[in-house]
């Protein structure tokens, strides 16, 4: 039987918002692990003992281009091989488990502006299906210049962290699914807007701000592919049992 599956806490921010980042200057592995040591800050209740689902759409490409520039410059042997695993897709999400110490499963996704949200989507699918009952969901990304001719866009270096579990709260995730954009479109919705740091920013906003009690979805649009995830927030009936 499948679970559902509930959010138990949230946390954004960006260089925008943060007086800390943007004094800092935190590089990827660091905006990774402050976005999950704020989110466990806020919520002490929580196990940090849980798989750890990571999505960035550039992930440690400022520092795969930094060693690869020493390569090209200088040859092979000034290259410094105790920067490598710096380099590598996993690097983020490996070095915050290394820092708590979590020995559960890592899962990365890189796929562009969709990665944060189908970071989130693959975790409701591993509790839903009874994979794991617990999850952290951490998406961050540093615009670089080597980012920006990549992906011809600015935008604000940002982090982000949920937790996620089959634990009753009054915000559940409903839905999940990746679609074509033409089938998203005939469906009589618009393209979705919202960009890879934006989205992720609403969802928090509506997990820590938002008292309304009702339904919201939250899309994103990637080439001619839209991900699309529903959180129902509602009021917690406390149960009464019968003598």
């Amino acid at each position: 039987m499948d679970n559902r599956v509930f959010i138990h806490g949230s946390i954004f921010f960006s260089k925008e918002s943060s007086e800390e980042i943007r004094s800092s200057g935190m590089n990827i592995s660091s905006l990774c692990i402050e976005a999950i040591k704020r989110l466990m800050h806020n919520n002490p209740t929580l196990e940090i003992k849980a798989p750890i689902f990571f999505g960035t759409a550039y992930s440690s490409l400022r520092n795969l281009h930094n060693f690869n520039t020493v390569y090209e410059k200088s040859g092979a042997l000034w290259v410094n091989p105790s920067l490598f695993p710096n380099t590598v897709l996993n690097s983020p999400s490996c070095m915050a488990s290394i820092h708590f110490k979590i020995k559960e499963p890592i899962y990365n996704i890189s796929n562009g502006k969709l990665s944060g949200l189908d970071a989130l989507g693959f975790a409701y699918l591993n509790i839903k299906h009874n994979q794991t009952d617990r999850a952290i969901v951490c998406a961050a990304d540093e615009c670089t210049d080597i980012a920006f001719r990549a992906g011809r866009e600015w935008f604000d270096d940002f982090s982000s962290a949920l937790y996620l579990s089959n634990e009753p709260s009054n915000l559940e995730i409903i839905a999940y699914r990746k679609l074509s954009l033409e089938d998203y479109i005939k469906e009589g919705k618009k393209k979705p807007v919202d960009e890879r740091n934006n989205i992720l920013c609403n969802i928090n906003h509506f997990v820590n701000e938002e008292k309304i009690f009702h339904k919201k979805f939250f899309a994103c649009a990637e080439d001619n592919y839209v991900v699309e995830i529903c959180i129902k927030r509602e009021e917690i009936q406390n149960e009464k049992s019968e003598i």
